[in-house]
């Protein structure tokens, strides 16, 4: 009788154990896919960061263009200022 009673503690233990560490891991998943939506929100939002200062910098190379094309008056309109006073 007692060799059965000291089973079925050891065993009710074992169970209980077995239950314990199966919460205990579900619950550390669930965490964990917490921080990796976290990541993933974060991470999304820095690509979003990133894609509008390259849609700000996409019209660079027409600006140049009419910043030397202005220059390029400029520098014109000096020359022939400096002609007149020359003379």
């Amino acid at each position: 009788m007692d060799k059965l009673v000291m089973t079925d503690w050891i065993l009710m233990i074992t169970a209980l154990g077995t239950i314990i560490a199966l919460i205990s891991n579900v619950v550390s998943m669930r965490d964990r896919g917490k921080k990796e939506a976290e990541k993933s929100v974060e991470m999304w939002s820095d690509i979003k960061h990133i894609r509008e200062k390259v849609d700000r910098m996409d019209n660079i190379p027409e600006r140049v263009t009419a910043v030397e094309e202005s220059a390029k008056s400029a520098h014109k309109r000096i020359d022939r200022i400096e002609g007149n006073q020359t003379r």
